[in-house]
């Protein structure tokens, strides 16, 4: 399985063929109040966020590539972006109804599919309208929206389906080690942005 991570701008890049370990959590607040026994857990977000572990095992020549793309990135002050197969492909979500002559839609601001960074390329996404499938122009994933050649009819109602990216940070440090001569491990930690 394959794990593909870009850089914002898409320029730099490395995919990972690992068998990586994921989790979803929601993040929570524990109070104490003085004087009680009363614990109060108050959850801070509405949707978990998915934190990714990796274990890489390079060679120097590969940990270089590796560390390059995170020095690039700021080891973690920039956000990235990770194509996890696992997450597989949306269908039928909802971009809205279509105003007079809108081309432009954006994607679910609320919701489970408010963290989709639709992928950029034509053959990725597939939207529709009341009258069947719509010819994309462009695919904006900073943005997250699509445009479309043609403005749809006034109340179409808009859905796609589409592959998609989640942005995540590096979290914490990471350090190789060496596994003989040629080779050195590491894990990678990555969190999923709120």
């Amino acid at each position: 399985m394959v794990l593909s991570i870009f850089d914002a701008t898409n320029a730099g890049f490395f995919a990972l063929d690992v068998n990586h370990e994921s989790d979803d959590n929601l993040s929570v607040t524990i109070q104490r109040f003085a004087g009680s026994s009363k614990v109060v857990a108050q959850q801070n977000q509405d949707l978990a966020r998915r934190n990714f572990v990796l274990p890489l095992r390079s060679t120097r020549d590969e940990s270089n590539s590796v560390d390059s793309f995170w020095t690039t990135n700021g080891f973690g002050a920039a956000a990235v972006l990770v194509r996890d197969p696992r997450l597989g492909t949306r269908t039928g979500v909802s971009l809205g109804t279509a105003s007079s002559n809108q081309t432009v839609f954006t994607f679910p601001v609320t919701g489970e599919n408010s963290r989709d960074y639709p992928i950029a390329g034509v053959s990725s996404m597939t939207v529709y309208d009341d009258a069947g499938s719509a010819s994309i122009s462009t695919i904006a994933t900073q943005t997250r929206t699509v445009t479309l050649d043609a403005a749809p009819a006034s109340n179409s109602v808009m859905t796609a389906d589409y592959r998609f990216y989640r942005k995540v940070r590096l979290s914490g440090a990471y350090r190789w080690r060496s596994q003989g001569v040629n080779w050195l491990s590491t894990q990678l930690n990555l969190m999923e942005e709120p």
